[in-house]
């Protein structure tokens, strides 16, 4: 498993999240919907390779920032979305992340690890 931080123009959001929507068949989704399980963050700010983001008067603008656990079978689908992002909106600064070897302590019936 892998985990993968991204952290974005607010900008983004939308294409972001868009992109990250589809899931596995075999995913498990607790509501009953469609869409990949992520935590996002909004009003991320900070300094990156493509400038600034404060949310102040000098730095208006934020970031966001997405977290999700991939499955290996899931890994090149993203990296081809992100890729799609990127080209699509190249002036927006868009940083991916990640880190392999995870793994889910989850238990099952009780919750717990």
């Amino acid at each position: 498993m892998t985990r993968v931080e991204i952290i974005a123009h607010e900008a983004l959001e939308g294409p972001l999240l868009g992109a990250l929507a589809p899931v596995p068949g075999d995913a498990h989704d607790p509501e009953g919907r469609s869409g990949r399980p992520f935590t996002l963050v909004r009003q991320a700010a900070g300094r990156g390779m493509s400038g600034s983001a404060f949310g102040d008067d000098v730095w208006p603008e934020t970031n966001i920032k997405i977290v999700l656990f991939l499955e290996n079978s899931e890994e090149q689908a993203v990296r081809d979305a992100i890729r799609i992002i990127r080209r699509s909106y190249p002036k927006l600064g868009l940083a991916v992340f990640a880190l392999s070897g995870y793994d889910e302590w989850y238990d099952g019936a009780e919750g717990d690890a």
